[in-house]
């Protein structure tokens, strides 16, 4: 089936559910560009990600994303990995509204706090371990996610990201064919 016209590609889920590792070989397969919106963001403001939401705090973090948010709605040729908070703003998901299909990669949180769990990112919910943090935030937000998503797909069956990606195509070709 023909993807064309179908828009981005985004990929949402918590950290550690697989949208960095996924994001390229979609891309790839597709023949499209890949963006990791957190590198991006990070790119763009010269600033680590630790730096970045030490001097600005989550909010300022927040305002960046948008801006980024703005300008890839307004391609029709990406896969972009949202960074992991992405759909819990209205605002982001408001902008990006018709301008491609979500995907929601899902894992289960012990597979996702054994994904992170050497990973020193900032913690949303200061604190708390990676996996309180994962746990809190799917425990507040999980309704965002799914309301946000126009396609769902667990990562924590133990296939290769080829078996993953092949899949996910099929699930967007067949999200296609319902939505036409």
């Amino acid at each position: 089936m023909s993807r064309a016209g179908i828009g981005n590609i985004y990929l949402a889920g918590l950290m550690g559910s697989g949208k960095s590792s996924l994001g390229p070989l979609l891309a790839e397969r597709m023949g499209r560009s890949f963006i990791d919106l957190d590198e991006a963001i990070c790119a763009a403001d010269g600033r680590s990600l630790h730096d970045l939401v030490a001097a600005e705090g989550w909010l300022g973090f927040r305002m960046l994303e948008y801006d980024l948010v703005k300008q890839c709605a307004g391609r029709n040729d990406l896969v972009l990995a949202f960074g992991g908070g992405t759909p819990r703003y209205a605002w982001n998901m408001d902008r990006l509204a018709g301008s491609g299909i979500i995907v929601l990669l899902t894992a289960d949180l012990e597979v996702l706090a054994a994904r992170t769990g050497g990973n020193e990112r900032p913690r949303v919910n200061a604190n708390l371990s990676q996996a309180q943090d994962l746990a809190r935030i799917l425990a507040e937000h999980k309704d965002s996610y799914l309301a946000a998503a126009d396609i769902h797909y667990s990562t924590d069956a133990g296939k290769s990201l080829e078996e993953e990606v092949a899949e996910i195509l099929d699930a967007v070709d067949a999200f296609v064919a319902q939505e036409r």
